[in-house]
Order: C-alpha cells, then structure tokens, then sequence
C-alpha cells in the first residue's frame, strides 16, 4: 500500500476508504495460488488493455491510499483517505490529527508536507 496526494475538485465526493470505481478493472481472472485462469482469450486482452482512471483534476488536494500494483506498474484498488482541503497543509494537519499511517507509522504535519509535496523521506532516519 502506498499514500498519494490527489489533486481534485473541490466539491469531489467519494466515500472515504471506498475503492474507487475508475480503480476497478471490469476484466478479471481466476487466480488458484499458482496460475491465472481466464474466462476467454478476449478478457485477458481486454483487462492487459484496461487503464484505471483517476478522478478528474482539480484545486482541492486528497490523500489517497493505493493497494494494488499490476503487472504493468499500473495503480488501481485506491480510495480517498481523507476529505477534500483546499490547501495541502490543511491536508497534512489532518493526516497528522487523524493518525493516517505512512507505512505503519504516525508523522507529524511537517513529514506529511515533505512527502506528499513529493520530497525524497527516508522513515527510517526520519530525514
């Protein structure tokens, strides 16, 4: 799992912790533990076809949290994490005040800044 800022409008309204539906890949496979099994050769080109989408791009800044990676470096599976501010360190002051976890770890405002401004954090020496 992995955090991102989101860039939405204002007035976006998604279910916090709901998996997005433009993140929801309509063509999928069985998987037994060792091998993927596809409906027909069709679904498989259509789901190694498929683009998530994201919300459309706006002035409001979201942190987002994205669980699933495929095979292509795709992202998809995400869902907004908290509400919509229309500055990032309101967002950061929320992420800290609600105990949003980076990897399994609480951060203060400031480290929220640093990495959702996209700045290189290393979590374990804090810098």
């Amino acid at each position: 799992m992995a955090n991102f800022l989101f860039k939405v409008p204002l007035d976006f309204s998604w279910p916090i912790g709901k998996i997005w539906e433009g993140h929801i890949c309509p063509y999928t496979c069985e998987f037994d533990g060792e091998r993927y099994s596809w409906e027909s050769d069709e679904i498989k080109m259509l789901h190694y076809a498929w683009t998530p989408v994201n919300p459309s791009p706006g002035e409001g800044f979201q942190a987002w949290e994205i669980n699933v990676f495929d095979d292509r470096g795709e992202n998809y599976g995400g869902y907004p994490e908290s509400p919509v501010f229309s500055t990032l360190t309101e967002l950061c002051e929320w992420c800290e005040l609600h105990g949003v976890t980076y990897m399994d770890s609480q951060l203060s405002k400031e480290k929220w800044m640093e990495i959702l401004s996209g700045k290189p954090f290393n979590l374990e020496t804090g810098s």
